[in-house]
């Protein structure tokens, strides 16, 4: 069968345009690049009139996000759907096609005057697309909120292999639902998308940042808590390190008049650090890049667990996490938590991470945080990840309704759906 999907696809987007594509989990699967969106919708209807399913994303940097696909014929990348459609400086919008490049995006919009959000990790390897279809809210979260805030309007290719358009191009735009915040964080469950458009913001006249070490975690932590409630709101105030060594990174941005007012009250929250330094300009943008990649490993791959709580008790869930560490004798889990935004992700290494991974998936369960594994084998995955996700029901209704011949793979995202 896979030889004549594949011969299928090349029909459809030329034999320079199928190729093999390693699922997580380490199955191949014939892939498909379409190169304009009439290609796009062949294939889906393909998948569609022959019963199969297909999994979408692309340039495919969180794949690993979501676990292997219960059944999958082929895949279909975005990335050959690149370019700006739009960009409109005085409006402060931007559209383009989904597998335009983030980093690529940031760059045209800067030289407008405008910053993009999300900042994401690996700009250079995102797609728009992909970025938007797995939610993801970048290093900035604090300031600018979740990326479906800033998503106007989508292109989408349904299930059905029509086409259908949510939002607009305008920030002031309030025809129709909201479907384009629902295919946020979908995952390519529910549609492929093949166009976006993005509120932008004004570049800061002035870029600020400060990093500070300290080798008490706890001391890291109560420094971002002091930065919460200074005037002047951080947009990033990020910790990073293991065992006895953490740097606190906090960064700002506005007029220069403003930053200036409040540095002093800045530096307070930061007394308790050592070695702090104030970054202006580019090397400020630098210190925030560094904390944005920070969650993956040098060979790119994701952290073991991320964990979303509320502010009062990501304290205790870090607690927890390197309590459980010491007592299996596995080394300090590396962190890198946004405590103000109540996230954490967290490498853990050595031979005794699966046996680590087991416990602290039971105790964090029991005091009401929410874990995830993306880092993990997928079987362990599967078995650590058990609690449903609230809103489980409607999620399969939604799935049910938008793609009831299961086109889009299933069994990607917890629920099965």
């Amino acid at each position: 069968m896979s030889d004549a999907i594949r011969e299928r696809l090349a029909e459809i987007v030329g034999a320079d345009g199928v190729s093999t594509w390693v699922e997580p989990g380490g199955r191949e699967l014939p892939l498909a690049v379409p190169r304009d969106t009439d290609a796009a919708t062949e294939l889906v209807r393909f998948a569609g009139a022959d019963r199969l399913a297909l999994v979408p994303f692309g340039l495919g940097t969180k794949a690993g996000w979501c676990s292997p696909a219960e059944h999958a014929d082929f895949a279909l990348s975005t990335r050959a759907l690149s370019g700006i459609l739009t960009y409109e400086p005085g409006d402060g919008t931007v559209s383009a096609r989904a597998g335009s490049r983030m980093a690529d995006l940031a760059a045209t919009v800067r030289e407008g005057g405008h910053r993009l959000v999300p900042e994401v990790t690996r700009p250079a390897e995102a797609t728009l697309g992909g970025v938007v279809a797995a939610g993801a809210s970048g290093a900035r979260r604090l300031r600018f909120g979740p990326a479906r805030n800033h998503v106007l309007g989508v292109r989408a290719l349904m299930a059905d292999g029509t086409l259908a358009k949510s939002g607009g191009q305008l920030v002031k735009n309030v025809t129709g639902y909201d479907l384009h915040r629902l295919y946020c964080g979908s995952h390519g469950t529910l549609c492929v998308l093949l166009e976006v458009s993005l509120r932008l913001f004004a570049l800061a006249e002035r870029e600020l940042a400060f990093t500070g070490e300290t080798t008490e975690l706890e001391v890291a932590l109560a420094a971002c808590r002091r930065l919460g409630e200074v005037a002047l709101a951080p947009e990033v105030a990020a910790v990073v390190g293991r065992g006895d060594a953490w740097r606190v990174t906090a960064a700002f941005s506005g007029r220069a008049p403003s930053l200036e007012a409040h540095t002093g009250e800045v530096r307070d929250a930061l007394g308790e650090l050592s070695l702090v330094t104030e970054l202006e300009g580019a090397a400020a943008e630098a210190a925030v890049a560094t904390v944005r990649d920070a969650e993956l490993a040098p060979e790119g791959s994701w952290p073991t667990l991320r964990l979303a709580a509320t502010r009062s008790k990501l304290a205790g869930a870090t607690e927890l996490l390197l309590s459980a560490a010491s007592e299996l004798g596995a080394p300090p889990p590396r962190i890198l938590t946004h405590p103000l935004v109540a996230t954490l992700d967290a490498r853990l290494d050595g031979d005794g991470a699966d046996d680590l991974a087991r416990e602290l998936a039971t105790v964090l369960a029991a005091s009401g945080v929410h874990a995830r594994w993306p880092g993990l084998p997928h079987d362990l995955r599967r078995e650590l990840e058990l609690d449903p996700p609230a809103g489980l029901a409607m999620m399969r209704r939604l799935k049910d309704s938008l793609d009831p011949d299961g086109v889009f793979a299933r069994g990607r995202t917890r629920g099965g759906i």
